[in-house]
This record gives structure tokens, C-alpha cells and sequence, in this order.
């Protein structure tokens, strides 16, 4: 046998349950807007500098790596532009690869 319910009963039961829906659906709002700003590019740099402890030697280091890889990857766009050949691309990612080990070595060398 079924059990009887009333209506009043089944009517508070629906606003149990919607109160409860809602009450869910803002929890998962928030926990979307939690792992959007988890994800956003910047978080992660700041977490991982955070989490880095520089001495002067090494941001010497980074700082020279960074200007190797800035001025190789500038180099290569200004010699090879925008261009859909493959060939010319590669020649552009082998200039860039010599150019960065280069000036890497040679700032670590002034060092």
C-alpha cells in the first residue's frame, strides 16, 4: 500500500527541497568562481614565486635568461615576420634556439 500524504505535507516537502536546490546551486556558483580564479594565469605565477626563494645570484641568473629568450624570440620576428612556410619558420625556431644558448652562455659567463 502506498502511504498517504497530504497535501500540505507533499507542498512542504517541495519547498524543502527547492530551498535545498537552491542553496546547492549556490555553493556550486561559488565553487566555480573558486576554481576560475584558481586557473587565471596570474595566480599560478604568483604561487610559484611565492614559492621560490631568490638570492642575488639568482635573479642575476633569471634575469639573464629572460633577457636571452626576449631578445632571441624579438630577433626571430623581426627576421622572419609573419610567414606561413614551414621552412622558414624552422630556420626562425633554429635562429631563436642558437641565439638564446648563445647569450645564455655568454651572460653566465660575465657572471
Amino acid at each position: 500500500m502506498r502511504p498517504n500524504y497530504s497535501i500540505d505535507d507533499l507542498n512542504i516537502d517541495i519547498k524543502l527541497l527547492e530551498l535545498r536546490q537552491k542553496q546547492e546551486w549556490q555553493e556550486l556558483k561559488d565553487q566555480i568562481d573558486l576554481t576560475k580564479e584558481s586557473l587565471k594565469p596570474m595566480h599560478f605565477i604568483k604561487k610559484t614565486l611565492g614559492n621560490f626563494k631568490v638570492n642575488t645570484q639568482d635573479k642575476k641568473d633569471l634575469f639573464s635568461t629572460l633577457f636571452s629568450i626576449g631578445t632571441a624570440y624579438l630577433t626571430k620576428k623581426i627576421v622572419v615576420g609573419k610567414t606561413d612556410s614551414k621552412v622558414k619558420r624552422f630556420f626562425g625556431n633554429m635562429l631563436q634556439l642558437g641565439l638564446t644558448n648563445f647569450l645564455t652562455k655568454k651572460t653566465a659567463v660575465e657572471n
